[in-house]
């Protein structure tokens, strides 16, 4: 494999990764299982745990599914893992 191709690859999947661990935080925050984020989401729960481990590209209807479902902007799920999301209403 050609040296940009490998990297590439290995920096697509450490934005998988920590896009996962970002869902994960959001997820456990808002005490939701993985089974009951999948069922807000109308996604399979494996298909959750594979976006939490960093296995899974979701598409963009996804993660507005997603953000939904965690009730908060899409944009939080690209925020840096474990930093803690703005609520509504909340002085910035």
């Amino acid at each position: 494999m050609a040296k940009g191709l490998q990297k590439s690859k290995i920096k697509k999947l450490e934005v998988q990764s920590a896009f996962g661990a970002r869902v994960r935080y959001l997820r456990l925050s808002a005490e939701l299982s993985q089974e009951e984020l999948a069922d807000l989401c109308s996604l399979d729960r494996t298909y959750v745990g594979g976006i939490e481990r960093g296995e899974r590209n979701p598409t963009l209807k996804i993660i507005v599914q997603i953000a939904r479902a965690l009730r908060v902007p899409a944009a939080d799920l690209f925020l840096e893992w474990g930093r803690p999301s703005q609520k509504q209403g909340d002085a910035r």
